[in-house]
């Protein structure tokens, strides 16, 4: 989930009671990156009685549609500007070598 956050993005996660002190699989290992690279703002402890009476309200398929249907446009949007800067990226690492072994110039370019 942290590699899915933008360089200031925030996340919150809700962990079964001991995920903080298992070693099995690694995971000293993951917390402990996870806390040296600064990505921890606080821990809460929830008893178990408290995290099950918790109520989860999920939206209808109604207020999904409505919600997909108005972030539809802006996913879109993210996904041209990715594309559309791969290429640019690409288009830079083309250019760039030629420009600055003198094998291009910008005068050249612009004359064709």
């Amino acid at each position: 989930m942290i590699h899915h956050l933008s360089p200031n993005g925030k996340i919150g996660l809700v962990l079964a009671n001991g995920s903080l002190s298992s070693q099995s699989g690694g995971e000293g290992e993951i917390r402990k990156k996870i806390i040296e690279d600064g990505l921890v703002e606080g821990i809460i402890a929830m008893p178990t009685a408290v995290l099950n009476a918790l109520e989860i309200i999920l939206p209808n398929d109604d207020a999904l549609a409505s919600f997909e249907e108005s972030v539809k446009p802006m996913f879109l949007q993210i996904q041209a500007n990715n594309t559309e800067s791969a290429r640019l990226a690409t288009l830079r690492d083309t250019l760039l070598p030629k420009l600055m072994s003198g094998e291009l110039s910008v005068a050249e370019a612009t004359a064709k």
